[in-house]
């Protein structure tokens, strides 16, 4: 018997992806040099800072670049991520019948989509 649904924070119930490329991008584009979605999405991950550097010839350190977006992207993930469409429908309705767990690698949302979550993940309904 089922008595826990467990969701996947990001691509699920938000999806920080255009503001990842965002805090990306605010940084290069300081150094002169933003990236073309194209190559956000060939980089992905933890390499895209280096491979942006060694694309552009760059004598930066990646570390103080990866250290830069992340102070800019949770700027911007407080104004900027939103719930999904209907996930919060779909959250309280799932939650009507089971408990209910996030799952994430992701940094703290400290955001108006992190509010509703909790607040639906704090209701309890039925079971």
């Amino acid at each position: 018997m089922i008595e826990v649904v467990i969701f996947d924070l990001d691509g699920l119930l938000v999806d920080s992806e255009p503001v990842q490329f965002r805090a990306f991008n605010d940084v290069f584009s300081r150094h002169g040099s933003p990236m073309s979605h194209d190559e956000y999405q060939s980089w992905r991950g933890w390499q895209v800072t280096g491979q942006w550097i060694e694309s552009r010839g760059l004598d930066l350190d990646p570390d103080i670049r990866r250290a830069e977006k992340k102070l800019g992207y949770g700027r911007l993930i407080q104004r900027e991520v939103e719930l999904k469409p209907a996930a919060e429908e779909f959250v309280n309705l799932v939650a009507q019948h089971f408990r209910l767990c996030v799952a994430s690698g992701s940094r703290r949302l400290n955001s108006n989509a992190a509010s509703r979550i909790r607040e639906c993940f704090s209701r309890r309904h039925g079971k």
